[in-house]
This record gives structure tokens, sequence and C-alpha cells, in this order.
């Protein structure tokens, strides 16, 4: 017997899947079947895109930020950025659709917090397209430096923490040990990530705006680089390890249905 939303198998005996609530069906489409994470795929492929793009772009606006001080430049960067987070959104929007079904509320709760970790990126960058028609520069000093821009990434980290913990638990309860230690290192780069965003706001709430703004495009981001890399590696690890096993249960459902034709 399976699910028809989350595709889980069941014995005979079990009418009603107990995470979705729905009527078990004895065999599912076979379209459905072939079709199955599809879309997470490919939100995990243009996720991992969002993210690097992001990371690279970032760095190196920290280690040549007179190449930003250029309008059109500041613009392109604001607005790919801005569109690169929608790519993570995306991912963690199909995560809740189509994988977290098929476990416990707990990793659904997960996925919720996730999505809104992606949300709460994005006035952030609205701020910076803000500051491109006001002074042509989204990283420049002379629009105020408000909290948003330290207290929003910082409570995302949280967010993006607290779903990758909850994946591990997870994976940990169900024993799938390849998605174990991917989410184990996500969690690790997470704190990573939620470290350095704690210095920064400290940086922020004892010495102001300025301090912030030193923080971001100053030699101090050059000595929190490794911190920020080791972070970014750990994620993207994770990544390319759960595209990795979506392709893998995408193949063996197909086999699957060609063995029962």
């Amino acid at each position: 017997m399976f699910c028809p939303n989350c595709r889980y198998e069941y014995v005979d005996v079990v009418t009603r899947c107990p995470n979705c609530g729905v009527e078990l069906v004895r065999e599912l489409p076979a379209d459905t079947s072939a079709r199955r994470y599809s879309y997470l795929k490919a939100a995990t492929i243009l996720s991992i895109i969002g993210i690097t793009y992001i990371f690279l772009l970032r760095n190196v606006a920290t280690i040549t930020p007179e190449l930003f001080r250029n309008t059109a430049m500041g613009q392109y960067s604001v607005i790919t950025m801005f569109l690169a987070d929608l790519l993570i959104l995306f991912f963690f929007i199909q995560f809740y659709r189509e994988f977290a079904p098929r476990y416990n509320t707990r990793l659904k709760t997960g996925s919720i917090f996730g999505i809104i970790g992606a949300l709460l990126l994005l006035p952030e960058y609205f701020i910076r397209m803000v500051r491109i028609f006001l002074i042509g520069n989204p990283f420049g000093s002379a629009f105020p430096i408000i909290a948003v821009d330290a207290v929003l990434p910082w409570i995302s980290s949280i967010l993006f923490l607290v779903f990758f913990t909850y994946l591990y638990m997870e994976m940990y309860r169900a024993g799938h040990e390849k998605l174990k230690e991917a989410s184990l290192w996500a969690v690790l780069g997470s704190a990573m990530s939620f470290l350095v965003l704690t210095y920064t706001l400290i940086n922020y709430i004892l010495l102001g705006g300025l301090a912030f703004m030193l923080i971001k495009v100053t030699n101090i981001s050059l000595l929190l680089l490794p911190f920020t890399a080791a972070g970014f590696a750990a994620t993207i690890y994770f990544y390319i390890v759960f595209y990795r096993q979506l392709n893998l249960e995408s193949t063996q459902d197909s086999k699957s249905l060609v063995y029962n034709r």
C-alpha cells in the first residue's frame, strides 16, 4: 500500500497514511513515481547555485570593495543576490512539500523555520536596492545603517540552524546514514555562520552602525573569511549529498516501475 501524497510504502494492513492522513492506494500512478522529487531535485541544484553565488559575491565585495562603488555594478549585484535568495527559498518550499511529509511533524516544522529564514533575508536586499536609488552604492556608508542589516541575517542563521538540527535528528531516528552524516555537517556549517553573525551583531550593538559597516567592508571581514568559508563548504556538502540521494531514490523508483510491468 502506498500513500499518494508522500509516496511512502506501508504494509497491507495499514489503510491510511499516519503522516498525511490520506487513504492509501495499492499502486502509484506510473507518471507520479517517475517524477518523484523532480521539483525538489531542481530546487536543490538551484539552491547550490544561489548559496555559492551569494558567498562568492559577498567575499568579492569584501576583498575589492572599490569594484562595487560603480552604480551599475551595485545594481547588478543586489538584484542578483535577491534572486539567489529566492532560489534558496524555493528549495525550502519544495523540501516542505516533497520530502518532509515522508517523516514526522518535526521535520515539517523545521522546514517552516527554513522558509522563514530565507524570507527574512529578502528585506536586507530590499534595503540595498533603496540605497542604490538614493546614493548609487548598496554597500556605501552614506546611507544610515539600521538594525535590520545586522539583526535579520542573525535571526535567519538561527532558523537555518534549527532546520538542519531537526533534519539531523530525523535522519538519526530513521537510520539514514548518508543523510545523517551530511545533515550533521550542515549543522556544523550553520553553527559556524551563526557564530560569525553573532560576532557581527555584538559589534553592532556595542559600537553602533559604524563598527558594523567596518566589519562588513574592511579587513575584519578577511579575518572572518576562513570561518565563513568553512560554514559554506559544510553546507554545500549537505546539498550535494542530498541531491545524490534524491537522484538515487528516483532511479530506484524507475527500476521498480519497469520490474512491476
